[in-house]
């Protein structure tokens, strides 16, 4: 323990619970099976528990360059001092205080790079917005989840935050100048 429990599905970010003891993830479970979260939960997932401090980072890409936008932080837990359910995000915040240049060098080298180069690999031509849900564990960054979009409520504290255009970023993307692109 802890346990923690995600609906393979989509549940609207609330597919995840954290369960403390034993008997408490048993119940989850039947929960889940039972069809808490409709389709989302016919499959679970069983992950190890990361204790540390979540983070989002986003990126456009064209599929061998990116541009990241600034990192942000998402509340999801209700309840005092994170001890309720997920919601699916109540509120975000950016710049993240946490997350160093240091930092932000080992999301960019463990993580970023080996997933543009593992589409790549894997002859996935993928041009848009990925999405990294982190945990920071020490100094050390850990994947939560991917996406394909800009996380909300992530994008409201992120894209406020940016001198450039974010159409013309895209435009970048879809033209393919991307790599001379100044986010």
């Amino acid at each position: 323990p802890p346990y923690v429990l995600k609906a393979d599905g989509l549940a609207a970010g609330k597919g995840v619970v954290i369960s403390k003891t034993y008997d408490q993830a048993q119940s989850t479970l039947k929960n889940f099976f039972g069809g808490q979260f409709g389709e989302a939960s016919k499959k679970v997932v069983i992950e190890e528990f990361l204790g540390g401090k979540e983070l989002s980072a986003f990126l456009l890409t064209d599929g061998e360059n990116y541009k990241m936008f600034p990192l942000a932080k998402d509340y999801k837990r209700a309840g005092e001092h994170d001890t309720g359910l997920n919601t699916g995000g109540m509120g975000s915040l950016s710049p993240v205080t946490y997350a160093d240049e240091a930092f932000i060098r080992k999301i960019e080298e463990q993580i970023i790079q080996p997933t543009i180069q593992g589409l790549q690999r894997e002859n996935i031509d993928y041009k848009g917005f990925l999405y990294f849900g982190l945990m920071k564990v020490g100094d050390t960054p850990y994947v939560i989840e991917y996406n394909v979009r800009m996380g909300d409520p992530e994008a409201q504290v992120v894209i406020p935050r940016m001198k450039s255009d974010l159409l013309e970023a895209l435009q970048a993307v879809s033209n393919g100048s991307l790599k001379d692109y100044k986010l």
